[in-house]
Formats: structure tokens, sequence, C-alpha cells
């Protein structure tokens, strides 16, 4: 199976639970305690009633040799209720990381990231 395909389960009320994958992969940047953030989009087949999003894998690394690391974080997120449906079948997912040392100087602190992430949709029955 192609890790990014997409797939639905259906409901026995016509409803879908729907499965997205998608990846998120963040430019390098340098950063010492920065919290680096990206926006998704996932599209389902039918209108969106409610969605959760998972971390299905992530990949982090300094760039130029830094092997000292205070703080490590990841997160997936559906934006909050008020913004998080951008179309009925559409879905924003936020991405977040940050990755630091305990050396506040910048020099060598150029970093990377890639999320891999899951949406699962429970989506509306199609009306006739």
């Amino acid at each position: 199976m192609n890790y990014l395909s997409n797939w639905e389960v259906p409901l026995a009320n016509g409803q879908k639970l729907e499965f997205r994958r998608g990846v998120c992969n963040f430019t390098p940047a340098k950063g010492w305690l920065h919290e680096r953030k990206e926006v998704k989009t996932v599209t389902c087949t039918q209108e969106v009633v409610h969605a959760e999003a998972f971390i299905s894998g992530f990949g982090m690394e300094y760039l130029n040799g830094d092997n000292h690391i205070q703080s490590l974080r990841a997160m997936a997120n559906i934006l909050p209720l008020s913004e998080e449906f951008t179309g009925k079948n559409k879905i924003a997912v936020t991405l977040e990381y940050s990755l630091s040392d305990d050396d506040p100087s910048d020099d060598e602190d150029m970093n990377q990231a890639g999320i891999h992430f899951t949406v699962i949709a429970l989506t509306k029955p199609h009306s006739s």
C-alpha cells in the first residue's frame, strides 16, 4: 500500500470513516528554542462531521553536526472548530515542531524536519 494512500470505511447509516494521510516537509532553518508551524489541508469525499489528526511518523535532525538535544517536540492538530473546516469536505491540520539544544548562540543550529500525519474523519451520508 502506498504510504500516502487514502481509504474509507462505509458505515451502515451511510456515513463513512475516511482516512487521509499526508506529509509536511519543513524547509531547513536555524533556530534555538524556535517553534516551526505549517498548515496542510486534506480533502474528504463527503461533508465532514468530526475529525482527528495523528502523527504517523517524524524525522528531525541538525544539519551541521550538532548532537546535543535539549528539547524535541512534534504535534499534529485539527484547527479549532471556528477555523477547522476550510470547506464542507476539507480539513485544515496544523503541524508543529521544535528542536533545540543548550547553546543559545544559533551558530550550529540549522535543522530540518518532516512529519507524516493521518486524519480520521467521520463524514455525513450523501443526501439524495
